[in-house]
């Protein structure tokens, strides 16, 4: 009997959770999604809608499932044990299609609650595929990844690169997945283009690249780099001490990605199925800094979460 009330309570909120989430994505839904889309061919007869594929997929993000499959079998057991559900591999082609809507409202809700903001940090974060020991006989995804250099673990890893821009408050504002050989400079021009004009940007040395640097100025976008030790600096010591502290916060984002998301290792075997994980995370975690800056709190710092 104790089990089956706290079975009962535990329900009780996970129907509260899935409330605040479902309440966050209907109304973005609703004014950014064609009607085309929203009312296409027997749209009537769908056991579930979009919206609700979308909202049980960013709750499993909320309660750290790294695998889809451990999640379906557990909703099924809790939220939807009372009314029909799709089956596992249409409620897997539904999450496949709807990526380029879930990265749709994710840009739209984070234009919204982000406002304006002082300066964006560039950084990239390693995504392995596989373990170092297989490196050179790994095939996942071989027209895509290939083999980079770790500079902070000082390994070489299979994988990816993910490549984003964080605002001061800390919401990823854009981001880029490339293979793990690819320069973090090389990417920084198209990713920061790409997001707009009038920026004010800090990297690591990594992005020390002064022609790229001038390109970039004179599309009103400024790239803050540390000088290595052999250049003159252009600004006092305090005031780049300052800049790196500044600079530091996407690490400690980067840290709640892996340490909450398990976002280094992503589970899916195919592009599409990481771009899902990838925009799911995201929008979890921009759902998160929403909740941390509603508590008065850093959006970096994410003790605590949206569910408590």
């Amino acid at each position: 009997m104790r089990k089956h009330l706290k079975f009962k309570q535990y329900r009780h909120e996970l129907q509260r959770e899935y409330q605040k989430v479902y309440r966050i994505i209907k109304p973005l839904y609703q004014q950014l999604v064609p009607l085309a889309i929203r009312h296409r061919h027997n749209y009537q007869h769908l056991v579930v809608s979009d919206v609700e594929i979308i909202a049980t997929t960013i709750l499993g993000q909320l309660h750290h499932f790294s695998s889809q499959l451990k999640w379906y079998q557990w909703l099924c057991r809790t939220r939807f044990a009372r009314r029909p559900f799709i089956e596992r591999s249409r409620y897997n082609r539904r999450c496949r299609d709807l990526v380029n809507l879930i990265s749709l409202l994710r840009q739209a809700y984070v234009q919204r609650v982000a406002g304006d903001f002082k300066y964006v940090i560039i950084d990239s974060l390693p995504m392995p595929l596989c373990q170092p020991v297989r490196n050179l006989t790994a095939t996942r995804l071989r027209d895509y990844a290939d083999i980079g250099f770790n500079s902070s673990k000082r390994t070489p890893f299979y994988g990816f690169k993910f490549h984003c821009l964080l605002t001061n408050q800390g919401f990823v504002l854009n981001w880029q997945l490339t293979a793990a050989s690819v320069h973090d400079s090389q990417v920084a021009s198209d990713l920061l283009l790409s997001t707009g004009r009038d920026l004010v940007v800090l990297g690591d040395l990594g992005y020390l690249n002064q022609p790229q640097q001038r390109d970039l100025r004179a599309n009103g976008i400024i790239l803050w780099t540390p000088k290595r030790s052999n250049m003159s600096p252009t600004e006092s010591a305090q005031q780049t001490r300052r800049l790196k502290s500044y600079r530091k916060r996407i690490e400690t984002t980067f840290s709640s990605f892996t340490r909450s998301f398990n976002f280094e290792q992503p589970g899916s075997q195919t592009l599409t199925g990481i771009r899902l994980t990838v925009e799911t995370i995201l929008f979890t975690h921009t759902m998160e800094v929403v909740h941390a800056l509603g508590q008065g709190r850093y959006g970096f710092n994410l003790a605590g979460g949206i569910l408590n």
